[in-house]
């Protein structure tokens, strides 16, 4: 059932259709909740397939919730300070950018 859902995420996504592949991912994640590498696609399908503010912000969240789980990666966090600023949310893009400076000192 498993690798049935993560077939239908990869065909949907190969024909263009994002949004459905994310939501396939949301089904399998809802058998294994706690895979990282799924976690961390399904955000960022999430994130390209966004076409309203909600749904951007949306992505937000599911970003958000990948550090609370440890997948604390350069790309999450660089697009985690883009959506903050994007919706306005300052001190969260502060509060993203100091562990990339602290990582990445010359990274301008």
């Amino acid at each position: 059932m498993a690798a049935t859902l993560l077939q239908r995420a990869e065909q949907h996504e190969n024909e263009g259709d994002l949004a459905g592949a994310a939501a396939y991912l949301g089904d399998y994640l809802q058998l294994i909740p706690d895979d990282p590498r799924i976690l961390v696609k399904r955000a960022f399908l999430r994130d390209k397939a966004a076409e309203t503010p909600r749904q951007g912000f949306g992505a937000l969240g599911t970003f958000e919730e990948l550090l609370r789980l440890e997948q604390d990666t350069p790309e999450i966090r660089r697009r985690l300070v883009e959506l903050s600023m994007l919706f306005g949310r300052y001190q969260d893009a502060i509060t993203h950018l100091r562990p990339l400076l602290i990582r990445f000192p010359h990274d301008g």
